[in-house]
């Protein structure tokens, strides 16, 4: 199961989705890569009590807290818009009660949510901007995929019943892994031009 966060930074000020980010720090999220897995030492919060949405409704084991961290800012020396895209796990608000066999459903959750990453990227890369008001053109592709996300997010839960139908489970994982092979071409750089035309900062 899972919690949410989208981060948006731009310039010097910044916009919240979801979910507050007050008091984040670098050195308890680990940024998406295939050469990471999770591991239950990785949910470092405290657990609370929650109940599933599934079929046969109980006491939520474990949950992770996902986000997709935006950065769009002004490069003055090559004078250009950059953008840094990618997506995280929070090891402080990610929380475990039963170390069992769920591990696989959250590393899905993560997976996912860099689906959505490189799906962002994907779209932003494609696109040719004008420059006035730019950053409420990449707000506005940043909600669409956000709440694409979500949706996708509580469809994998609820097919997967938590990870407790273990065949929906399996099928999911195949699933994921060739969405994200599909998108391979935006794993490498997490930061990127944004293409741009006209005048302003």
């Amino acid at each position: 199961m899972l919690l949410k966060k989208f981060k948006i930074l731009k310039k010097f000020f910044l916009f919240y989705v979801l979910f507050s980010l007050m008091g984040f720090q670098d050195d308890n999220k680990i940024i998406w890569s295939k050469d990471i897995k999770l591991s239950w030492d990785d949910f470092k919060g405290n657990p609370i009590y929650v109940q599933g949405k599934g079929k046969r409704s109980r006491s939520v084991g474990a949950k992770s807290y996902v986000g997709i961290y935006c950065n769009l800012k002004y490069n003055y020396d090559a004078e250009r818009y950059d953008i840094e895209i990618y997506s995280y796990f929070d090891k402080n608000a990610s929380w475990v009660k039963y170390k069992t066999t769920g591990l696989s459903h959250e590393q899905g959750h993560f997976d996912i949510e860099e689906i959505y990453a490189r799906r962002l990227k994907k779209i932003i890369n494609s696109k040719k901007f004008f420059r006035h008001r730019l950053s409420l053109k990449i707000d506005k592709i940043v909600e669409v995929i956000n709440q694409q996300c979500i949706t996708y997010q509580e469809l994998y839960d609820s097919e997967t019943d938590f990870h407790n139908n273990f065949n929906k489970q399996i099928e999911w994982e195949i699933k994921i892994q060739k969405e994200l092979n599909a998108l391979d071409d935006y794993v490498k750089n997490n930061t990127f031009r944004v293409k741009t035309f006209g005048k302003g900062t």
